[in-house]
């Protein structure tokens, strides 16, 4: 026979919250791990036990405790992912960004030169920076 576990807090979450974890459940173009984690949530704050929301969303029992006491900690800002370890980005988005914005008038050039020779790369655009 299993022993009771401490007791845990109660989730609740605003309306506004609901709102937007909803929407992100809803929407095509969230990623699915965000989806995934705004359903645990729901699931836990409707009631269910950490067992039963497991079971619905096919998770294990220690995913619904981590983004429970993540929510719990954090609100909605939990939700996203954490800073992975290892050497952090040499390129920002703005810089990301600024080739996008430089290059895609090239990009239809470009297009139009592999038509003419398929070999033709976009290899060059780094240096091109």
């Amino acid at each position: 026979m299993s022993r009771p576990g401490p007791k845990i807090p109660p989730l609740s979450v605003t309306d506004a919250q609901r709102a937007v974890l909803e929407g992100w459940v809803r929407r095509r173009s969230t990623a699915q791990a965000l989806a995934q984690r705004s359903r645990i949530v729901l699931k836990y704050a409707e009631g269910h036990s950490i067992m039963e929301v497991s079971r619905r969303l096919q998770v294990s029992p220690d995913t619904v405790r981590t983004w429970r006491r993540r929510f719990l900690e954090r609100g909605l800002e939990g939700m996203s992912d954490e800073p992975r370890p290892g050497v952090l980005r040499k390129i920002t988005d703005a810089d990301v960004e600024r080739v996008i914005v430089k290059r895609g008038s090239q990009a239809v050039r470009l297009d139009e030169a592999r038509r003419r020779d398929p070999r033709q790369s976009s290899r060059p655009l780094p240096t091109n920076l």
